[in-house]
């Protein structure tokens, strides 16, 4: 399943009580900031959520999977995203999953 823009905009105006129209412009100033960070190659780093950085990745031989013949792959730059550790999805997932365990037992005893 994928989340897009629109709805992405739609669940933070919905939690954050502000207009989807100022989420969106909100999303439209951190992109160009992103951008603008990147091309500086600055890192970029949000506490609680986690940090993108531009890493270089080195020349390397791959292969034309329809002729199988080998290839040089030049070197390029790419942004790379790491989690802050309070956001890993494993983490999150395990949180998730132990309230779904408390509202059960919950449930049962008002029973």
């Amino acid at each position: 399943m994928v989340m897009y823009k629109r709805k992405f905009v739609k669940a933070v105006a919905e939690k954050s009580g502000f207009t989807g129209k100022d989420i969106a412009k909100i999303m439209e100033a951190m992109q160009i900031i992103f951008k603008e960070s990147m091309l500086r190659e600055e890192d970029v780093t949000i506490s609680g959520f986690g940090s993108f950085k531009v890493k270089e990745r080195k020349a390397r031989i791959g292969y034309n999977p329809h002729t199988k013949k080998k290839m040089k792959i030049a070197a390029k730059k790419v942004v790379k995203f790491s989690p802050s550790p309070n956001f890993e999805i494993d983490k999150l997932i395990k949180e998730n999953l132990i309230n779904q365990q408390k509202d059960k037992k919950g449930q049962k005893k008002t029973k």
